[in-house]
């Protein structure tokens, strides 16, 4: 995946990600399943609603960690200059 892709690129790079953003892998899973519980009980509307919080949490966690790759390696950068 390329969320995968780029956790491996940054890692390569010498930045680690572990810990970084709100929505881990763990996170997501774990909201996604209760958001499917929810849904089954309340609706499908309420999943779709459930889906967009998750997705924009997720786009606060990607965001964090580019500033986080981006930071590291500015800094890798100018302390070898």
């Amino acid at each position: 995946s390329p969320a995968s892709a780029r956790s491996t690129l940054a890692t390569g790079l010498g930045v680690s990600l572990s810990g970084i953003g709100i929505m881990e892998r763990a996170e997501r899973m774990g909201a996604l399943f209760i958001a499917s519980l929810i849904a089954h009980f309340y609706g499908e509307g309420v999943f779709i609603w459930s889906l967009g919080i998750l997705l924009g949490l997720v786009a606060i966690t990607v965001i964090h960690r580019f500033v986080k790759v981006y930071g590291e390696l500015k800094l890798e950068t100018a302390n070898s200059t």
